[in-house]
């Protein structure tokens, strides 16, 4: 009898031991959603969590430069994907094969195809759930390069963070006929003080914003591919601001600035442009930050508000003087995004930046139809 239960205590703790274990499983995503927002926010549910990355662990999920720089293979994924031909694939021999794959989806709803780079595998642990091995984000282009794609390029740097954002963005992409949506695949606290157990989380902008913030580190993924979708842009016809934009997607604490319902600007304070001793950054009704809080007014009306920095110049905090991208454009050196703000407005691709931050009735999925229409009627 005593030698039973000892056989059943020894299997028990087997099974529990395997059940302890993370295993990889398939990502689904693309055969198993049937509209272009039900896919991102499946990939969504991937992200990697606040609170999960050791200093070991995020090293190991970086890319990796040895035996094959994984770094190039991301933008370079990227960028062929930028070159829709009707094919969707990596480019050949691509380094990070292993980890991605590029997928062709097709809206149930419109009928229209995408090319969507995304993980192949995804870690399940008994702790944290079903997450992605690798987490340096989805991003994704309509599968055929026509005349009518609006040069609009859309980025979401903080899912599960910013709730909504990520499938606001897809449904927004979807039925402007916008040419991308790159959105971050962890956290923006994946790895933070709490979980490194030591300095390794500070962003290249210390220890204000987490590495895993895709918005303020520029060793991040999700950067390095915002760098390779502008560079893109410029050899092919460049960003002009009547047609063409970088809208980055984001959702506000309730809480913060009040008064302002949704709050964008082009990262920038309400400063005088350069060269200007009158007038300030926001002065242009033609600039695409106007252009939107314009269309917002209309579809949105009061008592909705909404406002650029230099309608509420007291609202500092959102201002985005201090995001990396935003600073790029700008035109801050990419090697000195991370210490240097842009100085003043006015610059050649000043205004191709668009911060849009959204309190929670903004970002409600009852909403996302109106802010198409919103981006619809700011670029027509």
């Amino acid at each position: 009898m005593c030698h039973r239960i000892e056989l059943l205590l020894s299997l028990f703790l087997t099974l529990a031991s395997l059940a302890s274990v993370a295993r990889s499983v398939a990502i689904t995503c693309s055969t198993t959603t049937s509209t272009l927002e039900d896919l991102v926010a499946c990939f969504e549910r991937l992200t990697i969590p606040r609170d999960y990355y050791t200093c070991t662990t995020y090293a190991i999920a970086q890319p990796q430069t040895s035996p094959v720089n994984e770094f190039t293979g991301w933008t370079d994924a990227i960028t062929r994907l930028l070159n829709a031909d009707g094919t969707c694939a990596l480019p050949p021999n691509s380094p990070i094969s292993s980890s991605y794959t590029v997928s062709r989806f097709t809206d149930a709803i419109t009928r229209d195809p995408y090319c969507v780079l995304h993980e192949t595998n995804a870690v399940v642990s008994p702790t944290r759930g079903t997450r992605f091995e690798k987490g340096w984000g989805v991003f994704i282009v309509p599968a055929n390069n026509v005349p009518s794609i609006r040069p609009l390029h859309f980025s979401v740097p903080h899912p599960l963070f910013d709730t909504g954002t990520p499938a606001q963005a897809a449904i927004t992409l979807k039925r402007t006929v916008s040419k991308s949506l790159l959105i971050e695949g962890r956290h923006r606290h994946a790895l933070s003080s709490v979980s490194a157990g030591g300095s390794c989380f500070e962003s290249c902008q210390g220890a204000e914003y987490d590495r895993t913030d895709g918005a303020h580190d520029n060793r991040e993924p999700f950067h390095l591919a915002m760098v390779a979708i502008r560079a893109w842009q410029n050899t092919h016809g460049g960003c002009p601001l009547t047609r063409c934009s970088y809208i980055q997607w984001h959702g506000k604490n309730d809480a913060t600035c009040t008064a302002d319902h949704v709050f964008l600007s082009s990262g920038f304070d309400s400063g005088p442009p350069a060269g200007s001793s009158s007038g300030n950054c926001y002065s242009d009704p033609d600039l695409p930050v106007n252009r939107i809080k314009a269309q917002l007014n209309g579809w949105f009306p009061p008592p909705r508000y909404h406002a650029t920095p230099s309608d509420d110049p007291s609202c500092t905090k959102l201002t985005a003087t201090d995001n990396i991208f935003g600073r790029l454009v700008n035109g801050v050196p990419e090697a000195d995004v991370c210490t240097t703000p842009a100085t003043r407005c006015g610059g050649s691709d000043y205004g191709q930046f668009v911060h849009i931050e959204q309190d929670s009735v903004s970002r409600d999925e009852a909403n996302w139809g109106r802010w198409a229409n919103v981006i619809l009627g700011a670029f027509p």
